[in-house]
């Protein structure tokens, strides 16, 4: 699958950022970095319920760009490759949870339905958290640059899911975290781990 030029356009790329607050000055101009949870919007017809996924960024690359996507699931597994060239940029790795097919789609209608809370896709509702995380970093560290983010999902209510961050250690700018998210009655909803890099913008 190429993803377009047209598909990570300007425009695009900040409406993604306005819905999920993510003010980090590397993605703007001048420096127009690709917003790494970007990613998620184009990875396609997820099949089964999330449980787990992981994301792994390789290289920074600047936007609007053309990208080759591979993607393959299996009943209990997804993995999907964003490419430049021959050059790996990000890999988006899933585990599902139980039998149910699900037909998510995300995009960026969905994610703006979201904020109007619209939407009752679960494998959106795990996405959009996920996105979420980056805009909250930045408020408490600055500009970052990202290296991993895994999250896994309870199997209770996303209803009104809220983020904690907790710092694990540091060396010298790179942090690793907990990104813990929990629901209105105190449920743990996601738990992962970020690594990030504080850099100046």
């Amino acid at each position: 699958m190429i993803i377009t030029k047209r598909d990570t356009s300007i425009n695009r790329v900040e409406r993604f950022l306005e819905i999920t607050g993510d003010e980090n000055s590397l993605h703007k101009e001048p420096h127009r970095v690709f917003p790494g949870m970007f990613y998620l919007p184009f990875c396609k017809n997820i099949p089964y319920p999330i449980k787990r996924a992981e994301l792994i960024f390789n290289k920074l690359i600047n936007y609007p760009c053309e990208l080759e996507l591979d993607c393959q699931n299996s009943r209990t597994n997804g993995r999907y490759i964003f490419r430049e060239g021959n050059i790996d940029l990000c890999g988006v790795d899933f585990k599902y949870g139980n039998n149910q097919r699900n037909g998510g789609n995300p995009n960026l209608a969905e994610f703006a339905e979201l904020v109007m809370r619209k939407s009752d896709d679960v494998n959106l509702r795990k996405i959009w958290m996920m996105s979420l995380i980056p805009g909250e970093l930045v408020k408490k560290y600055g500009n970052i640059v990202y290296y991993y983010q895994t999250m896994e999902f309870g199997d209770v209510s996303l209803e009104g899911s809220k983020l904690n961050i907790e710092e694990i250690g540091k060396i010298k700018k790179v942090l690793n975290l907990w990104t813990t998210y929990t629901n209105t009655i105190g449920q743990i909803t996601g738990k992962g781990r970020a690594q990030v890099a504080v850099v100046d913008g």
